[in-house]
């Protein structure tokens, strides 16, 4: 049994019947829907585990089917919605962090932050790729324009022309890039990781903070690493559900405003510790949940 998929589909289903009585949610569940469909077509090359894919995009509305006359198998509706609960009821019998770790990590919601951060970095990418292309292209033109200068007066006022016109359509995707790019960050500042995960980690490090022999950090130091818990963590979910890192080590280095080397050396074994307490909780918690599933299926 994937305890991980259980989970996640125990909650989609708990997340559509409340969304069927609620007309807002019903609303925000469409838009998700929608979310996430763009996103398979963007990622769909890179993207490893089609497993995943096909379980995201498995979340659809019960009114979007296609065929409207089909007649709805009560007793297996039903019969999934007491699974569901009993593995609800499991991972909410868990202590504090536990509990919250495996909502967090594996449990859809209305609002993912992960998800969003995804869609809005992809299009970052599209649009750096688009600006470049036009700034070359009407780099080129205006090289044509100056060889035909002297030589054909047509030819060169008709490459100019381009030229401009491909110099304001790359102004107005550079715009659109800038306001991306605040999106970008503020999605960032928001990761959306719960307090008592954040709380969790804090004190972990803390005590290994105290627990060194050599010199004390500065506060600066340790700040920032306090700062690149979220992004650690949020990496950690992120591959844990989809095989593929979201902030690669690059990212990280923007992050601290450090080269690669001074990353290596200062931070990257906090990472190293970070993701280690992400598979302690994982370790921890879905082997009680399981266990907990088979005591009461026997």
């Amino acid at each position: 049994m994937n305890i991980r998929k259980a989970i996640h589909d125990a909650y989609c289903i708990n997340l559509r019947s409340n969304a069927d009585l609620n007309p807002e949610l019903q609303t925000k569940r469409l838009s998700i829907e929608k979310r996430l469909i763009e996103l398979n077509k963007q990622l769909k090359t890179e993207m490893r585990n089609k497993q995943r894919i096909e379980q995201l995009l498995a979340y659809k509305p019960a009114q979007a089917r296609a065929d409207s006359s089909a007649k709805t198998n009560v007793n297996d509706v039903i019969c999934r919605q007491v699974e569901a609960g009993k593995v609800i009821a499991a991972v909410e019998s868990l202590p504090g962090v536990q509990k919250s770790w495996v909502k967090w990590c594996y449990a859809p919601t209305l609002n993912d932050d992960v998800m969003q951060l995804v869609s809005i970095k992809e299009r970052v990418k599209a649009t750096k790729k688009e600006v470049k292309s036009l700034t070359r292209q009407s780099s080129r033109e205006c090289k044509q324009g100056a060889k035909y200068k002297h030589i054909n007066r047509c030819i060169a006022e008709g490459a100019y022309k381009k030229a401009k016109q491909l110099n304001t359509k790359a102004k107005s995707k550079s715009d659109e890039l800038e306001q991306l790019m605040s999106r970008y960050h503020n999605t960032l500042d928001n990761l959306g990781v719960p307090d008592v995960i954040m709380q969790y980690f804090y004190w972990h490090i803390l005590v290994e903070l105290n627990r060194q022999p050599t010199r004390k950090k500065p506060e600066q130091v340790v700040n920032r690493i306090k700062g690149l818990v979220p992004y650690w963590v949020t990496n950690y979910k992120h591959y844990i559900n989809t095989q593929q890192w979201l902030f690669k080590d690059v990212d990280l280095y923007k992050v601290v405003g450090g080269d690669k080397r001074n990353y290596r050396a200062t931070y990257k074994s906090w990472q190293l510790l970070v993701h280690d307490l992400c598979s302690d909780l994982d370790e921890s918690a879905l082997p009680e949940i399981n266990l907990k599933l088979r005591s009461k299926s026997a």
